[in-house]
Protein backbone atom coordinates (compact mmCIF):
# COMPACT_ATOMS: atom_id res chain seq x y z
CA UNK A 1 0.00 0.00 0.00
CA UNK A 2 2.85 2.34 0.92
CA UNK A 3 4.50 1.55 -1.96
CA UNK A 4 2.13 2.07 -4.59
CA UNK A 5 1.23 5.35 -2.99
CA UNK A 6 4.95 6.62 -3.20
CA UNK A 7 4.70 5.40 -6.85
CA UNK A 8 1.51 7.01 -7.57
CA UNK A 9 3.36 10.19 -5.78
CA UNK A 10 6.57 10.09 -8.18
CA UNK A 11 4.17 9.63 -11.37
CA UNK A 12 2.39 12.82 -9.96
CA UNK A 13 5.31 14.94 -9.62
CA UNK A 14 6.92 13.70 -13.08
CA UNK A 15 3.58 14.53 -15.03
CA UNK A 16 2.70 17.65 -12.89
CA UNK A 17 5.89 19.06 -12.11
CA UNK A 18 5.55 22.53 -14.70
CA UNK A 19 2.20 23.12 -12.50
CA UNK A 20 4.29 23.08 -9.22
CA UNK A 21 6.58 25.80 -10.98
CA UNK A 22 3.20 28.18 -12.81
CA UNK A 23 1.85 28.18 -9.22
CA UNK A 24 4.80 29.46 -7.65
CA UNK A 25 5.84 31.82 -10.41
CA UNK A 26 2.06 32.89 -9.91
CA UNK A 27 2.50 33.58 -5.84
CA UNK A 28 5.52 35.89 -6.41
CA UNK A 29 4.17 38.22 -9.04
CA UNK A 30 1.10 38.16 -6.69
CA UNK A 31 2.78 39.19 -4.12
CA UNK A 32 4.90 41.57 -5.75
CA UNK A 33 1.43 42.97 -7.08
CA UNK A 34 0.41 43.24 -3.61
CA UNK A 35 3.92 45.23 -2.20
CA UNK A 36 3.17 47.43 -5.00
CA UNK A 37 -0.55 48.38 -4.06
CA UNK A 38 0.17 48.62 -0.94
CA UNK A 39 3.31 50.97 -1.35
CA UNK A 40 2.46 53.76 1.07
CA UNK A 41 3.42 57.63 -0.81
CA UNK A 42 5.78 59.67 0.33
CA UNK A 43 4.13 61.76 3.87
CA UNK A 44 3.45 65.22 2.55
CA UNK A 45 5.79 66.97 5.00
CA UNK A 46 8.70 65.21 2.91
CA UNK A 47 7.65 66.27 -0.18
CA UNK A 48 6.88 69.48 -2.40
CA UNK A 49 4.82 69.05 -5.40
CA UNK A 50 4.62 71.91 -8.17
CA UNK A 51 1.80 72.15 -10.13
CA UNK A 52 2.52 73.65 -13.62
CA UNK A 53 0.00 74.76 -15.76
CA UNK A 54 1.62 76.60 -18.89
CA UNK A 55 2.29 77.05 -22.44
CA UNK A 56 4.53 74.49 -23.91
CA UNK A 57 7.78 74.42 -22.78
CA UNK A 58 11.30 71.76 -22.37
CA UNK A 59 9.14 70.00 -19.69
CA UNK A 60 11.68 67.15 -19.70
CA UNK A 61 14.07 69.44 -17.66
CA UNK A 62 11.88 69.96 -14.73
CA UNK A 63 13.32 66.81 -13.08
CA UNK A 64 16.72 68.21 -13.14
CA UNK A 65 15.55 71.68 -11.44
CA UNK A 66 13.79 69.85 -8.87
CA UNK A 67 16.56 67.74 -8.02
CA UNK A 68 19.00 70.92 -8.27
CA UNK A 69 16.14 72.16 -5.18
CA UNK A 70 15.87 68.56 -3.82
CA UNK A 71 19.57 68.89 -2.86
CA UNK A 72 20.41 72.09 -1.78
CA UNK A 73 20.64 73.34 2.03
CA UNK A 74 17.68 73.69 3.71
CA UNK A 75 16.09 70.91 1.99
CA UNK A 76 17.70 67.89 4.03
CA UNK A 77 13.85 66.63 5.39
CA UNK A 78 12.72 66.59 2.28
CA UNK A 79 12.38 63.20 0.21
CA UNK A 80 10.76 64.03 -3.16
CA UNK A 81 10.51 67.59 -5.47
CA UNK A 82 8.59 67.09 -8.48
CA UNK A 83 7.11 69.37 -11.04
CA UNK A 84 3.24 68.21 -12.18
CA UNK A 85 3.82 69.53 -15.92
CA UNK A 86 0.63 70.12 -18.19
CA UNK A 87 0.21 72.31 -21.52
CA UNK A 88 -2.62 74.96 -20.91
CA UNK A 89 -4.29 74.50 -24.04
CA UNK A 90 -4.74 71.39 -23.45
CA UNK A 91 -9.02 70.48 -23.10
CA UNK A 92 -8.85 69.54 -19.38
CA UNK A 93 -6.27 72.26 -18.03
CA UNK A 94 -8.35 73.89 -16.22
CA UNK A 95 -10.84 70.45 -14.51
CA UNK A 96 -7.08 69.45 -13.66
CA UNK A 97 -6.68 72.84 -11.55
CA UNK A 98 -9.58 72.19 -10.43
CA UNK A 99 -9.29 68.80 -8.95
CA UNK A 100 -6.48 70.04 -7.82
CA UNK A 101 -7.65 72.32 -5.47
CA UNK A 102 -10.90 69.96 -5.08
CA UNK A 103 -8.33 67.12 -3.60
CA UNK A 104 -5.65 70.00 -2.24
CA UNK A 105 -2.92 68.68 -3.82
CA UNK A 106 0.04 70.87 -4.63
CA UNK A 107 2.48 73.08 -2.52
CA UNK A 108 3.26 75.66 -5.36
CA UNK A 109 0.90 76.80 -8.53
CA UNK A 110 2.44 78.07 -11.59
CA UNK A 111 -0.44 79.27 -13.68
CA UNK A 112 -1.53 81.87 -16.11
CA UNK A 113 -3.46 85.06 -15.21
CA UNK A 114 -6.86 83.72 -15.53
CA UNK A 115 -6.20 80.30 -13.26
CA UNK A 116 -4.07 82.04 -10.75
CA UNK A 117 -7.02 85.20 -9.99
CA UNK A 118 -9.82 82.45 -10.23
CA UNK A 119 -7.63 80.22 -7.67
CA UNK A 120 -6.72 82.90 -5.37
CA UNK A 121 -10.58 84.10 -5.66
CA UNK A 122 -11.37 80.51 -4.25
CA UNK A 123 -9.20 80.58 -1.20
CA UNK A 124 -6.85 78.40 -2.99
CA UNK A 125 -3.56 80.84 -2.68
CA UNK A 126 -1.92 81.73 0.09
CA UNK A 127 -0.99 85.74 0.62
CA UNK A 128 2.64 86.10 -0.41
CA UNK A 129 2.80 90.10 0.66
CA UNK A 130 4.44 89.12 4.39
CA UNK A 131 6.77 86.05 2.58
CA UNK A 132 7.64 89.36 -0.05
CA UNK A 133 8.64 92.14 2.54
CA UNK A 134 10.43 90.06 5.30
CA UNK A 135 12.77 88.58 2.77
CA UNK A 136 15.76 90.68 1.51
CA UNK A 137 16.04 88.95 -1.78
CA UNK A 138 12.39 90.06 -2.60
CA UNK A 139 13.90 93.86 -2.55
CA UNK A 140 14.42 94.24 -6.38
CA UNK A 141 10.54 92.94 -7.27
CA UNK A 142 8.22 95.66 -8.51
CA UNK A 143 4.65 94.39 -6.37
CA UNK A 144 3.13 96.44 -8.81
CA UNK A 145 4.11 93.75 -11.35
CA UNK A 146 2.07 90.91 -8.79
CA UNK A 147 -1.28 89.15 -9.17
CA UNK A 148 -2.92 90.96 -6.59
CA UNK A 149 -6.78 90.40 -5.38
CA UNK A 150 -8.37 93.33 -3.39
CA UNK A 151 -4.94 94.80 -2.38
CA UNK A 152 -3.51 91.44 -1.42
CA UNK A 153 -0.12 89.85 -3.68
CA UNK A 154 -1.28 86.06 -4.35
CA UNK A 155 1.28 85.45 -7.08
CA UNK A 156 5.02 86.64 -8.51
CA UNK A 157 5.26 87.20 -12.35
CA UNK A 158 7.23 84.00 -13.91
CA UNK A 159 9.13 86.75 -15.46
CA UNK A 160 10.97 87.65 -12.34
CA UNK A 161 12.33 84.43 -12.47
CA UNK A 162 14.08 84.78 -15.95
CA UNK A 163 15.85 81.36 -15.55
CA UNK A 164 12.62 79.49 -16.97
CA UNK A 165 13.77 81.36 -19.73
CA UNK A 166 16.40 78.09 -20.38
CA UNK A 167 12.98 76.12 -20.43
CA UNK A 168 11.90 77.86 -23.60
CA UNK A 169 8.95 78.98 -21.79
CA UNK A 170 7.10 81.75 -22.83
CA UNK A 171 6.98 83.29 -19.15
CA UNK A 172 4.57 86.27 -19.91
CA UNK A 173 1.45 86.46 -18.12
CA UNK A 174 1.96 83.64 -16.05
CA UNK A 175 2.73 84.05 -12.08
CA UNK A 176 3.65 81.86 -8.84
CA UNK A 177 2.05 81.20 -5.72
CA UNK A 178 1.56 79.19 -2.75
CA UNK A 179 -1.27 76.96 -2.10
CA UNK A 180 -3.04 78.03 1.06
CA UNK A 181 -3.92 73.85 1.76
CA UNK A 182 -0.54 72.73 1.35
CA UNK A 183 0.72 70.47 4.12
CA UNK A 184 4.11 71.12 3.94
CA UNK A 185 3.83 75.30 4.02
CA UNK A 186 7.98 75.79 5.66
CA UNK A 187 9.41 73.58 2.64
CA UNK A 188 6.87 75.72 0.19
CA UNK A 189 8.27 79.03 1.06
CA UNK A 190 11.91 77.63 0.53
CA UNK A 191 10.81 75.83 -2.43
CA UNK A 192 9.34 79.64 -3.79
CA UNK A 193 12.82 81.36 -1.89
CA UNK A 194 14.91 78.80 -3.75
CA UNK A 195 13.89 79.87 -7.03
CA UNK A 196 14.28 83.37 -6.12
CA UNK A 197 17.56 82.71 -5.53
CA UNK A 198 18.46 80.30 -8.31
CA UNK A 199 16.33 80.99 -11.50
CA UNK A 200 16.52 85.28 -11.54
CA UNK A 201 18.97 84.81 -14.16
CA UNK A 202 19.14 82.44 -17.30
CA UNK A 203 22.43 80.48 -17.94
CA UNK A 204 23.73 79.52 -21.26
CA UNK A 205 21.27 78.11 -23.22
CA UNK A 206 24.04 75.02 -24.14
CA UNK A 207 24.89 75.28 -20.40
CA UNK A 208 21.87 74.19 -19.45
CA UNK A 209 21.00 71.81 -21.88
CA UNK A 210 24.60 69.49 -21.40
CA UNK A 211 23.35 69.90 -17.32
CA UNK A 212 19.97 68.46 -18.41
CA UNK A 213 20.96 65.92 -20.91
CA UNK A 214 23.68 64.74 -18.47
CA UNK A 215 21.05 64.11 -15.22
CA UNK A 216 18.79 62.53 -17.36
CA UNK A 217 21.40 59.95 -18.63
CA UNK A 218 22.51 59.17 -15.10
CA UNK A 219 18.86 58.29 -14.07
CA UNK A 220 19.58 55.37 -16.50
CA UNK A 221 22.66 54.36 -15.67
Amino acid sequence: MKREFLIRAKHHIKTMWYWYIVIAVAAVALTSFAVLLNKKETPHEQRIDIMMVTPACADYALPYIADQILHSDGFETQKEVTFYFRDVVTNDAGVLIGSWMYTSEGDLFILNRNYAQLSAERGAMRPLDELITSNAIFDDLETDTCLSVNGVVYGIPLSYFRGFENLRLNTAGIYVGLTSYSQNQEMANRALLWLAGHMKSPIDQSTFDENVTNFLGGLYR
